[in-house]
């Protein structure tokens, strides 16, 4: 799990090491090639990949693997293209929906609840 973006943040440095996250790659134009090249290096084809995305730059990634989705605020364009549309808005939570789904779908997620 982890993070490729446009932007460049000491924010969300810190909060991917803070995560434990497996990646974050920062300052990037191209996200589609920086994709391609985790799904080489981890052995993963494109069907095993759940991917958020909220912006044009996403849309090549988000065509392109198992389950997309996008927050609630994310442009029209986007919402329109994508398996999943979150009930949270971006910075609110979506992580933790879209994971939540995942783990329901796996029959994970009762196990972890339970005390």
């Amino acid at each position: 799990m982890g993070i490729i973006t446009g932007r460049e943040s000491k924010l969300v440095s810190n909060r991917a090491a803070e995560l434990k996250l497996d990646f974050c790659h920062q300052g990037i134009m191209d996200k589609y090639s920086v994709f391609e090249k985790l799904l080489t290096f981890h052995k993963l084809k494109r069907k095993q990949v759940a991917y958020v995305g909220d912006d044009i730059n996403d849309l090549k990634i988000l065509r392109n693997c198992g389950l997309s989705a996008c927050p609630a605020d994310a442009l029209k364009y986007v919402q329109t293209r994508v398996d999943l549309v979150t009930e949270a808005r971006g910075g609110e939570g979506v992580v933790r929906e879209v994971s939540d789904l995942i783990l329901t779908s796996q029959g994970i997620l009762d196990k972890i609840l339970k005390p």
